[in-house]
Formats: structure tokens, sequence, C-alpha cells
């Protein structure tokens, strides 16, 4: 028994890095922009895609850089103390000479000269996100190739030269995990490549990142809430606000008062999927300054857009109510 319990042991301690590794943490945007007159126009945004909040002092981005032949930097980014990504968030980090619309939305910036020039990066500089599993360090995702420089000044993505110099790159929303094979995730063409290629300065998508929405195959219904970013943001004076309502058991709306209850099961639809929503804008002082959705919604895809016309430029709040669902997000406006 007792030898059987060490084989066991051993077994579990040799499979442990595979059964904790998270894959679905990976690189969603890329954005290499302008470089003059003191703006330095460089973001990368990480995407968490799995259903569960990801402690990000496990992982950590490292550089190469075609001027050491794409060989990893021995300095390597490391994501603020207490960093936990949410399922759906994203974490940008920027260059701090960027223009102030990367700024606004950035959640760490550092200058071009530190952690390995992590966002100092040319057209041809690879970029790797990688996690310590025990005592492994494994990499999950990668922007370029390692080892290798390419022709030209940079890498061709989704069929467009040199995609990754002087331009923005946005992960594709049925993309669920990192890919290591830069090959694979560059693909030949705009149909095969996990990438949407934008022209540069593109900061539209920066700070939100709209991920594979899991169905369920029965009834088709999305299986999970989501209140995705704001986009643009920073925004003047309009912006747009998707989000998902899910198929929830009645047990969804136990949140509701017995009156809101009775009022949502006489309004239902007959599928008696819908449920009470509400999308609300509040200030810094936690004012509600604009009520966009009151209303039973059935499952599905929605999108609302805020006028802020009347508002004043600053931070706001806006919160996605749906059965017991509840989440917040921030956007900025200026003007």
């Amino acid at each position: 028994m007792k030898i059987l319990a060490k084989i066991l042991s051993f077994v579990l301690f040799l499979f442990a890095p595979i059964l904790a590794q998270n894959t679905h943490v990976f690189f969603s945007e890329y954005l290499e922009g302008t470089s003059s007159n003191g703006v330095y126009n460089r973001a990368l945004e990480i995407y968490n895609a799995s259903d569960v909040a990801v402690d990000m002092s496990s992982y950590f981005i490292k550089s190469g850089y075609s001027g050491n032949n794409n060989e990893w930097n021995d300095e390597v980014y490391t994501f603020p103390e207490g960093t936990v990504l949410q399922p759906g968030e994203v974490f940008v980090l920027a260059n701090d000479g960027s223009a102030d619309s990367i700024l606004a939305v950035a959640d760490d910036t550092v200058r071009y000269n530190t952690y390995g020039y992590v966002v100092a990066f040319s057209g041809d500089d690879a970029r790797g996100l990688f996690q310590i599993v025990n005592s492994d360090t494994v990499l999950i995702d990668i922007i370029g190739v390692h080892g290798e420089v390419p022709d030209n000044g940079g890498w061709d993505v989704a069929g467009v030269p040199q995609g990754t110099k002087d331009h923005t790159l946005v992960r594709k929303s049925n993309v669920s995990q990192g890919e290591t094979d830069w090959n694979v995730s560059a693909g030949t063409n705009e149909n095969d490549s996990q990438w949407i290629v934008y022209p540069k300065d593109t900061f539209t998508y920066l700070g939100w990142h709209q991920g594979p929405v899991d169905v369920d195959e029965a009834s088709n219904y999305p299986k999970q809430f989501i209140l995705q970013q704001n986009y643009p943001n920073p925004f003047n004076p309009t912006t747009t606000i998707n989000y998902v309502i899910a198929s929830p058991d009645l047990s969804g709306r136990g949140n509701l008062s017995d009156g809101e209850q009775q009022i949502a099961s006489s309004q239902a639809p007959r599928n008696d999927g819908a449920v009470q929503v509400t999308l609300k804008v509040y200030d810094m002082l936690g004012r509600e300054v604009s009520t966009l959705v009151n209303k039973l919604q059935a499952p599905g895809n929605y999108s609302v857009q805020l006028n802020a016309t009347n508002l004043p430029s600053g931070i706001y709040f806006y919160t996605l109510k749906a059965g017991n669902f509840v989440q917040t997000r921030k956007m900025i406006l200026m003007k």
C-alpha cells in the first residue's frame, strides 16, 4: 500500500504542471504605432478567457529584440502585486510615452527601457507570455518568433505584409486560448489568422475584448452573463456597450423582490428565459446619471449606446444587473 501511495504521489507530481497550467490567458491586442515628437504608441493587452479569476502573480512577459536575434532578455515584466483578472477582463500594459487615449485605459505603464524593453518593441521584436507552473516556466502565448528576425522589419499577419509593424493587431473573438506557434497564430490570410489587422494608431479596441461566448447546444442560448468594456474608451460624446444575457433557471431571479418576480413571470416570453435587466451609469460620487436599459430581456447578445453630450468630462461607471448577475466597469469621457 505504501509503495502504491508513493507511485501515485510521483504520478501526481509529474502531471501537476499540466493540471495547473492555464492557457486561457493570452495576448488579445498588440499596438505598434507612432514614434515621433515624444509620442511612443506601444501597448500590449492580456485577456482572461477562462471562467475563473486568475491571479497574475505567476505570469510574466519576456522580450526578444531583433538586435539580439530575438533571444529572450534576462529582464522580464511581472504584473503589479495583487493583480487579478476576472473572467472576461483585460490588463493593458502601455509605454508611458503613449498618447493620452492609450494611457487613459492602461492598467500599468513603464518607460521604454525598463523590464526588457517590454513595450518598446518594433515590428521585428518578439514578446512571450509565460506562466510559472510549480518549478517550470511555461510559454503560454507568443507574438513573433523567438530566435528569428523577420525580413523587412515585421512579420506578415493575416496576409498583411509586415503586419506587426505600424499596425494594431486584435485577437479574433473565437480565440479561447494562447498559441505558442506564431505561424499558426498569424496565419496566411484573414480567414485562417487568429488576428485582425488594423491601421496604425487604432485605439478603439484597447481596454476591452470580445471573447468567445459559450452557447448551450440544446437551446442555443449563451451559458454566461457578460458585460463588455465600452468602446471607444475614452470617448466623446458617444460610446457603445455590449453585453450578453444568459439563460438562467428560475433561481436566477432570486435577488428580485416579490413584486419584481411577479412582473418578470407575467411578462416573460414563453420560453421563460427572460430576466429583468438594468444597465445604469453612475458618476464618481455614485450618483445615477443615466438608465440605458430597464426591462425584461431574453437570452442573447445586446448592444446599447450612451450619448454623454450633456455630461462633463470625467470617470464614470456602468453597472449591469440581470438576475443574480451584477458587474460594473469603468469608462472615461474626455471632451
